[in-house]
């Protein structure tokens, strides 16, 4: 499930610092709604220590929770969580953008809301509106927490879609879309769906089998098609260790088991995007430094501009890196420290120990 215009989804297919900071979070609000507000700042720690950005979030969401209690000890006990959280943007430099920086913060599209389209918008007040609906009518046979969860959603998100209209609007603001405050609207879509299996459960579902088998069959198939269309050369469980025809795993693999641990890769900047890659990154697989790639570090560089300049180059001096000959790989081993080269075909002149159909892992010499 898309969380509306953002980028991201409810759960990633893969691993990320969400996948761990989603539980931590919401462990974190379950602690707060059972009274338990130690517990609720120790799972925010642990949230911050994983994603400091949705540790934010989810640290603004239960500060909103504690003001609408309006008790004296429901806003101090998390009152430096609270603090440390909302303090975190400072850490950022907000100066106007310029060249590099500038250019790969407008390739986000999707940080800023002007861009978007009407049908990413409804993904916006759709959720607000079905909030409204659980907060207005407190559906008989759901727990007290219900309706507050309902209730304190609506203006958290209506709070950080009007700082994102804010800042959208203005060129001179346009370096605070890095906060992206639309990101919010990761944690009130799990909270929402939360709320809405509940629901499904009470009133449709209930305790009945054939019902259960019904709804969750179907989705879990959908949900294996879809998956399988998005990462057509992957496996669908990657079990560590196993492989069965990626050839960019393969060769992955072979780097970290054959080259030394100080070797610097060359490979296509877009790589990344490169049919049967499948978003698998070089250094977390292969365990070795590459030059700047186009696709994912770009992210990095929109949240912290001071790389902008050194991404750019690397980026621009690994354009047209399929087409590279002896001397172009010996050009760029001249300007940075580059050792091996991860290329689609062994090309003259290169040592190539290892190949596959579609890659070959050659040595600078």
């Amino acid at each position: 499930m898309p969380v509306t215009g953002t980028g991201l989804a409810i759960m990633d297919p893969y691993l990320t610092a969400r996948s761990l900071s989603t539980p931590a979070t919401l462990f974190a609000i379950a602690a707060w709604l059972s009274n338990r507000p130690r517990w609720a700042v120790a799972w925010l720690a642990v949230t911050a220590a994983l994603h400091p950005q949705m540790a934010v979030y989810g640290s603004l969401f239960i500060g909103s929770m504690a003001l609408v209690r309006h008790s004296r000890a429901a806003r101090a006990v998390p009152a430096p969580v609270f603090g440390a959280t909302i303090g975190l943007p400072l850490l950022l430099n907000f100066e106007p953008l310029r060249g590099a920086a500038r250019e790969c913060l407008l390739s986000r599209t999707y940080f800023f809301v002007s861009t978007w389209t009407w049908y990413q918008w409804i993904g916006v007040f759709a959720p607000l509106a079905l909030l409204w609906w659980f907060s207005a009518g407190s559906p008989r046979h759901t727990l007290p927490a219900f309706r507050p969860l309902a209730a304190t959603l609506i203006p958290f998100g209506l709070t950080f879609t009007t700082v994102a209209v804010m800042l959208a609007i203005p060129a001179r603001l346009e370096t605070y879309n890095r906060l992206q405050p639309m990101r919010s609207f990761h944690l009130l879509y799990v909270v929402l769906f939360i709320l809405l299996g509940g629901l499904i459960g009470e009133y449709g579902i209930k305790k009945s089998l054939w019902r259960w088998v019904a709804l969750f069959v179907p989705l879990a198939l959908v949900m294996v098609l879809v998956q399988e269309l998005t990462f057509p050369a992957s496996e669908h469980v990657e079990w560590p260790g196993s492989n069965r025809g990626n050839t960019w795993i393969s060769a992955f693999l072979w780097i970290r088991y054959h080259t030394p641990k100080g070797a610097v890769f060359a490979l296509d900047p877009n790589y990344m995007a490169q049919p049967g890659e499948d978003s698998h990154g070089f250094r977390a697989v292969a365990e070795r430094s590459a030059l700047a790639d186009n696709v994912k570090d770009s992210g990095a560089v929109s949240l912290f501009p001071q790389l902008a300049e050194e991404w750019k180059s690397e980026v621009d001096a690994g354009r047209g890196f399929d087409h590279f000959q002896l001397e172009d790989f010996r050009k760029l081993a001249r300007e940075y420290p580059v050792t091996w080269i991860l290329t689609a075909r062994p090309r003259p002149g290169l040592t190539c120990p290892y190949e596959n159909k579609d890659l070959a892992v050659c040595r600078m010499q």
